[in-house]
């Protein structure tokens, strides 16, 4: 287990010299609403104070929002601290994947690879590296939690603790099919199934309907045609064999484009994945291949939230790949065991190549310049990753004739696109091109009419104008 966890430290090293980026400034730094732990009844009350936005709540995470609420109390603008509590939550997670899988497995060879190779993943890294994304960290704890109760037939503590997990994040609510599985694995005659289960079944309608009273029904996204999911399904699959390209943003307009035709590649693609995976799913049954089966079902269930059936904001976001790769980890070192147990230590050879693509990336991971930069690196037309990057050399780093140069860059192929737009209308300003400002912030605003950010990029433009005109003495 030491080399575990000394493993993952190695990977991760020097994550805490790492910054706030993205969104990190909208769920904690700027969110005012989790500055503060009273009233407590805020953060099971207000939606919206997860992203810091109670006018148009996305999800309702109350757990999540105390944690944030209570790490801001603790480490306030300190980035430091929260990086720290991401890693050892990583850490822990380590250790529970290894004692789940040791129960699993009834032994410590497979458990401890398994273990390594979900330690060491470098598409994790978005999880552990990101300090908006502790709320993935902890629900996967929470139900990692949950499952070891059950192993041990403490119901009622399970219970409790899928309860926490569920009011952290709504994905756990996918691992419901898996408690009783774990009761299944077993095959103790002593205990009946359906009792248990029912209690996990009422727990989640309950927390359906709290959320539904509370939350309503959040707009969600059209991404074209149905044909996104098996694409999305393909992408997923293939980040798990093939980590590259890794990229904190995925864009219709850029990088992933809806799929139009059923001979999509991606498309292709996710039908052959997904009933690759149904049919393994029958013969692991039929050959009582549990660990295979397990694992395979973990994975598949665990990843359903994020495939676009039900369309939301974020189309493709690495970090949903934190709890499912478990169940993948498992049926890898479990097939590879079952073929042929010579090969087990040939497959911890790719344990460095993780940990170096780790470290890699966890580079992309230290400030809004270096993930910015890394998205365009993969994806030149990204509009998000130009939009922030812009803002971050007139805000951050104060380099107007930086953002300029990416602003004109990325208005060639996107003429309009609202932020960048504005971000080059304010290098102009702060460059001494008041005119220019000027006239392209009317512009937009005739486009854009009764944009706030644009009225107040005016304001600020004729300020510095009329300070140039008539200086102060």
């Amino acid at each position: 287990m030491f080399v575990i966890l000394f493993m993952a430290f190695v990977a991760y090293f020097g994550v805490w010299n790492s910054g706030f980026v993205f969104d990190d400034f909208n769920h904690l730094v700027e969110n005012i609403h989790i500055h503060s732990l009273t009233p407590f009844s805020k953060f099971f009350l207000e939606p919206g104070v997860f992203v810091g936005d109670l006018e148009h709540p996305q999800n309702w995470r109350p757990a999540a929002s105390l944690a944030g609420a209570v790490s801001w109390a603790v480490f306030g603008e300190n980035p430091a601290g929260y990086h720290i509590v991401n890693l050892l939550l990583h850490l822990l997670n380590i250790g529970l994947v290894y004692l789940l899988a040791k129960n699993l497995f009834a032994g410590r060879r497979l458990a401890w690879l398994s273990a390594l190779l979900f330690s060491v993943h470098p598409v994790l890294t978005e999880s552990v590296t990101w300090i908006a994304s502790q709320n993935n960290l902890l629900w996967t704890a929470f139900f990692l939690t949950a499952c070891l109760l059950v192993q041990r037939k403490k119901f009622w503590w399970a219970a409790g603790v899928f309860a926490l997990a569920l009011l952290t994040k709504e994905t756990a609510l996918a691992g419901l099919p898996i408690l009783p599985l774990l009761l299944w694995w077993q095959k103790d005659s002593s205990v009946k199934i359906n009792r248990p289960f029912l209690v996990y079944v009422v727990l989640a309608m309950a927390y359906l309907m709290g959320r539904s009273l509370i939350l309503g029904n959040p707009p969600g996204e059209d991404w074209g045609s149905f044909l996104i999911v098996p694409a999305v399904f393909w992408r997923y699959v293939s980040l798990v064999f093939w980590p590259a390209d890794l990229i904190v943003n995925y864009n219709p307009a850029s990088n992933f484009p809806s799929p139009i035709t059923l001979f999509d590649g991606r498309v292709i693609g996710g039908l052959l994945a997904g009933v690759g995976i149904v049919w393994s799913l029958v013969i692991f049954w039929k050959k009582n291949w549990r660990a295979e089966f397990f694992g395979s079902l973990w994975f598949l269930v665990l990843l359903l939230p994020v495939l676009q059936i039900i369309p939301f904001v974020d189309l493709i976001g690495e970090r949903a790949l934190y709890a499912p790769l478990i169940g993948l980890a498992l049926v890898v070192v479990s097939l590879v065991n079952r073929l042929n147990p010579k090969l087990f230590w040939l497959a911890a050879l790719v344990v460095p190549l993780f940990v170096y693509l780790t470290i890699v990336r966890n580079q992309d991971w230290r400030s809004e310049r270096t993930i910015w930069g890394a998205a365009l690196r993969v994806d030149p037309e990204n509009a998000r990753a130009y939009a922030n990057l812009t803002y971050y050399y007139l805000n951050t780093e104060i380099d107007p004739q930086k953002a300029l140069e990416l602003a004109e860059k990325f208005l060639k192929i996107r003429p309009e696109y609202r932020t960048v737009w504005i971000n080059l209308a304010t290098a102009n300003s702060l460059l001494g091109n008041y005119q220019f400002a000027e006239t392209e912030l009317m512009k937009i605003l005739v486009k854009y009419s009764g944009d706030a950010a644009v009225i107040r990029n005016l304001e600020r433009n004729r300020q510095r104008w009329q300070g140039a005109v008539y200086p102060q003495p």
